[in-house]
């Protein structure tokens, strides 16, 4: 049966097969597998192939395989190929290397006729310096014509050019041909001349602004080396160019370490609080690729700290979440102790030489130089001694009537000196007394600020070659010496607060204020050098709270009420009281009570000198943030109180410049004020303490001090004493009197 049917099917499939052949192609898609054998460009040929040829015959050719990367010159110069253009390696990116400036960082103004500014430019070690540029804006006050900046590198003038950028930031390219690796000091000078007036209000108006962020040399940033030196050259560097140094972590860093981080990169430069934002690991990059960042990674068998490259070239530090502080010695040491104003002997003089400043030259319409010192702690005269100034000094000739020189201590006006009649000439040492009650233990300032009026003042200034007030720094300051007594004054321990600890208050949230003042104050147990007048008693402290946390502070101890504090720091409250009007006026029993007790605290406040109590004497203030000193029998612990504005940055910078700054905190409490300033609170009726024996040698000095504290209470006091004088004499002479009469 099998047989029968077979041929005829046979037969069938021989004959239907190119009709099958023709449905598949018309139907179904067919793989082109040409483009992966190499086969591009082979057109089909219309004749059969016949599959009994021989496989040496088959005209197709495979293509060689080979590992070269593209674009892989030394391989494609092996193989005998010309390598293509197009595919040659990018060359690095290049970055400017941000300018450091002595007074910080991003834009800098340098103001007045004659002004200078002071910046460090810094060249990593083996770089090819393609460019120096800096980028400057000027006030549109300033006459081209006759206004000039030089710029001096290394002691050696480079170029100079007329300032016109009024509408904006510009660029100037300056020769590199002084630039040496490492550290450069880069000095900018500013002659500007006012194109309409001149004198002292034509001083401000006149200025040139810098921002760092656009000065500095450009490099590639492949070249950066990864040695300890590059590494904080360069995150100085990316300080400089404003954005801060990112900060990278998979999760929420521990504010130990980050605060240790703070603490050493602030250290890279005095009184630096550097900005560290953290960043997600995933975050993607920017597209200005970052010169440095610090990333902190889980702990792995590697070394705890070491430097690494980002695929750009810049430098990453990568710290292991569990690496002790000592790790980060080899590439971010422990700053070195700072130091602070010079600390004056009382009863010795002081040169300004002594003082730090030396001689003074000022070439301003309106010019004032402040030195900074400072007194013992304990040190205190509060009646009649005198300090004095040995000044020594001479003015340009020819300078207009009403020329003056004032003398200042503490911003207060100790001498005015007229600068015109005698000028040309070094004038003999005038020797300026003033009360020494106008010093202060801890923070001083002496002030010398000169006015010139313009003659005539609606014209440009003309051209004055030398300095128009010179001081010798010759000049003396000298300051009695007194006994060792003292007041409640926060100021010594702010001053040596980086000896201590500076934390948060414990619970606070992670991203509270408190938290985030904690992170930026954590620069300041970087500590200023301490004098033998520091003692040896505790370290000092600084609690920082919100309002939020003000039930683990001991406030207490000063009578502080927590609703007039927290209205003093920025909560609103809705006015409950209700304006009664007085329907009688006759006097009732009420009205006398508070009458003679308004009576009794104006007298007691003559007898006890001070401020009233600190929530009265804070109900009509607002501010941003309260320094308190809770017990002044301990006066190493501070508490600082942060309101709903409080901008941690602000407040940092406010408590950091206030350490040695005479106008900053100071008595028991000081209040932050929006604007940056510190008022200070002193309580009433605590009299300042003796801490040395009383004899008959520092009797004088010291009932003049308690004399000028409390007036009344030393009237009082003699009054009681020469009417007990007074009683025993009358009975001396009442007995006599009897006796003779006997």
């Amino acid at each position: 049966m099998i047989r029968r049917w077979l041929p005829p099917l046979l037969v069938g499939a021989v004959v239907m097969s190119p009709v099958a052949r023709a449905q598949e192609t018309a139907d179904e898609p067919v793989i082109d597998l040409s483009p992966l054998l190499g086969l591009e460009g082979v057109q089909p040929t219309d004749e059969a192939e016949d599959p009994a040829a021989p496989a040496d015959e088959i005209d197709a050719v495979l293509p060689d395989y080979s590992r070269r990367a593209p674009g892989d010159a030394a391989a494609d110069a092996a193989a005998g190929e010309e390598p293509d253009a197009a595919e040659a390696p990018e060359p690095e990116p290049q970055v400017l290397f941000p300018a450091v400036a002595n007074g910080g960082f991003g834009i800098q103004r340098m103001s007045g006729e004659h002004a200078r500014m002071e910046l460090r430019v810094i060249v990593p070690p083996g770089a090819d310096v393609e460019a120096l540029t800096v980028s400057y804006r000027n006030s549109i006050n300033v006459l081209t014509a006759e206004s000039q900046i030089t710029a001096i590198l290394n002691g050696v003038e480079i170029g100079s050019w007329a300032p016109n950028a009024f509408a904006g930031f510009e660029t100037v390219s300056l020769p590199t041909d002084e630039l040496r690796s490492g550290s450069n000091e880069l000095i900018l000078l500013g002659d500007h001349r006012h194109r309409i007036f001149c004198g002292p209000d034509a001083t401000f108006e006149v200025w040139t602004e810098v921002d760092t962020a656009g000065t500095g040399v450009t490099l590639d940033l492949g070249q950066l080396s990864a040695q300890s030196q590059s590494l904080a050259d360069t995150l100085l560097a990316q300080l400089s160019s404003g954005g801060g140094v990112p900060l990278v972590a998979a999760g929420t860093p521990d504010p130990a370490l980050v605060a240790e981080l703070r603490r050493r990169i602030g250290g890279l430069m005095p009184g630096l609080l550097p900005d560290l934002p953290v960043e997600s690991a995933y975050t993607p990059a920017g597209e200005t690729p970052s010169l440095a960042r610090v990333a902190i990674v889980p702990d792995t068998e590697g070394p705890p700290v070491e430097v690494r490259r980002t695929p750009e070239g810049g430098l990453v530090l990568v710290v292991e979440e569990g690496a002790e502080p000592s790790a980060l010695d080899t590439f971010l040491p422990l700053p070195e102790a700072r130091t602070g104003p010079t600390l004056v002997d009382p009863g010795q003089p002081a040169s300004l030489d002594d003082l730090g400043s030396g001689a003074i030259e000022m070439r301003e319409r309106y010019e004032r130089v402040d030195v900074d010192f400072r007194l013992p702690r304990d040190w205190l005269l509060m009646s009649s001694q005198k300090a004095q100034i040995d000044l020594t000094y001479g003015y340009a000739a020819d300078l207009p009537e009403g020329s003056l020189l004032l003398v200042k201590v503490n911003d207060t006006t100790v001498r005015l000196l007229p600068l015109f009649g005698q000028g040309g000439e070094v004038l003999p040492t005038l020797p300026i007394g003033f009360p020494a009650r106008l010093l202060s233990p801890g923070m001083n300032r002496l002030s010398f600020e000169a006015v010139v009026p313009g003659d005539p003042p609606d014209l440009p200034c003309p051209p004055v070659d030398g300095p128009i007030l010179a001081i010798s720094g010759d000049s003396s300051l000298s300051v009695p010496p007194s006994p060792r007594m003292r007041r409640i004054d926060m100021g010594p321990t702010l001053y040596e607060l980086g000896s201590g600890t500076i934390e948060a208050v414990p619970g606070v949230a992670e991203n509270s204020r408190a938290a985030a003042v904690d992170a930026r104050l954590a620069t300041l147990a970087t500590p200023y050098r301490l004098d033998a007048d520091a003692g040896d008693g505790p370290a000092p402290s600084l609690v920082i709270a919100d309002l939020t946390r003000l039930d683990d502070v001991p406030l207490g101890a000063v009578g502080l009420d927590r609703m007039r504090l927290e209205t003093a720091l920025g909560v609103a409250r809705p006015d409950l009281e209700e304006d009664i009007a007085e329907g009688s006026t006759v006097w009732s029993l009420s009205r006398l009570s508070d009458a003679a007790r308004t009576l009794w605290q104006r007298i007691a406040g003559i007898a006890r000198p001070g401020d009233p109590p600190l929530d009265r004497w804070l109900s009509d203030r607002q501010g941003t943030a309260l320094l308190v000193m809770p017990r002044p029998d301990v006066p190493e612990e501070l508490v600082l109180i942060l309101g709903q504005r409080a901008d941690p940055a602000t407040v940092a910078a406010a408590v950091e410049k206030g350490r040695t700054d005479p106008d900053g905190p100071g008595g028991q409490a000081a209040l932050l004020n929006a604007d940056g300033t510190w008022e200070t609170w002193q309580p009433a009726g605590v009299a300042p303490v003796l801490e040395e024996p009383l004899t008959i040698r520092n009797a004088r000095i010291v009932a003049g001090n308690y004399a000028s504290w409390s007036p009344f209470i030393y009237v009082a006091l003699l009054t009681v004493l020469v009417s007990i004088s007074v009683l025993l004499g009358l009975i001396f002479v009442v007995r006599t009197r009897e006796s003779r009469n006997r």
